[in-house]
C-alpha cells in the first residue's frame, strides 16, 4: 500500500511572519521558510527549517546559521543544484 500524504497543521514559529518564501528540501522531509517580514518595519534575512520525525509527528523550526546576504521580503525562493552554487 502507498504512503498517503495529508496536509497537517504543524508547530507555529515563535513569531508572526508574513511575505516569507517556502521550499521544501530534496529529500521531502524538511521544509525552509526564507526571508519574511515580521511587522511593518522588520524585514528578515533568516532562514528557519521545520524538521520532523516519526512520520511527522514531532517536528520542530529550527533557526538555520546560515542567512541571506540581505533581508527579504516577497522574494523567490528555490533550491539549484550545488553545483551551480558558488558557496566557498
Amino acid at each position: 500500500m502507498k504512503d498517503s500524504y495529508t496536509w497537517q497543521i504543524g508547530p507555529n514559529l515563535e513569531f508572526e511572519l508574513t511575505s516569507g518564501k517556502g521550499v521544501t528540501t530534496p529529500d521531502g522531509k524538511n521544509f525552509l521558510v526564507v526571508g519574511g517580514q515580521k511587522d511593518w518595519a522588520t524585514f528578515l534575512d533568516t532562514i528557519y527549517m521545520l524538521k520532523c520525525f516519526e512520520h511527522f509527528t514531532d517536528c520542530s523550526w529550527n533557526l538555520m546559521d546560515q542567512r541571506l546576504p540581505r533581508s527579504r521580503t516577497s522574494a523567490v525562493a528555490m533550491l539549484i543544484p550545488e553545483s551551480l552554487a558558488n558557496c566557498s
